[in-house]
């Protein structure tokens, strides 16, 4: 009877020992998006230079990528900021601007759309035994029509999470 009951305690803090506390995971997409801003040039009556400041799109919105049926930014408003996800499974990511301005003079809406490719390297980073893995990626070139865009301008490269912001966007 010792025995059992010596053999009970044993297994019972062997099992205790063993559990393994599980990390829990976030149900979203672990790899990070490409932190898109928008900024805008104007000029400074008093010096005669130009001031950058971040701009505010005072338009609606709406992002959607080529070659999916999902759209990323859906009809938002003064919009300062976006996140872009990338396809962890290609080196490139296009995305199509849609902007719908109101035009004050003729009281009408006109469309406006541009183009943002982005070429990538993505490369696979071991999270944890729980989450598993997930991609990080570099960006290698980064181009836009220019209807309403003036250009886009690569801040960071590497991509390890949307803390800060990889691209900027300046706007006509």
């Amino acid at each position: 009877m010792k025995l059992i009951g010596t053999l009970l305690i044993v297994v019972t803090v062997f099992g205790v020992i063993a559990c393994n506390t599980d990390k829990i995971c976030s149900d979203t997409n672990p790899s990070p998006g490409v932190v898109v801003e928008f900024y805008r040039d104007t000029l400074n009556k008093k010096t005669g230079e130009l001031d950058t400041f971040k701009f505010s799109l005072p338009d609606t919105l709406v992002v959607k990528g080529i070659g999916t049926d999902s759209l990323v930014v859906d009809s938002l408003r003064s919009v300062q900021r976006i996140v872009l996800p990338l396809n962890n499974n290609a080196q490139t990511s296009t995305f199509t601007f849609v902007i719908n301005k109101l035009n004050p003079a003729s009281k009408k809406r006109e469309i406006t759309k541009d183009t943002l490719k982005i070429d990538y390297e993505g490369r696979r980073a071991f999270v944890s035994q729980e989450c598993g893995f997930k991609f990080d990626f570099t960006i290698k070139n980064a181009t836009a029509t220019q209807n309403r865009f003036k250009n886009s301008v690569t801040q960071q490269t590497d991509i390890t999470n949307e803390a800060s912001t990889a691209l900027y966007i300046y706007f006509k």
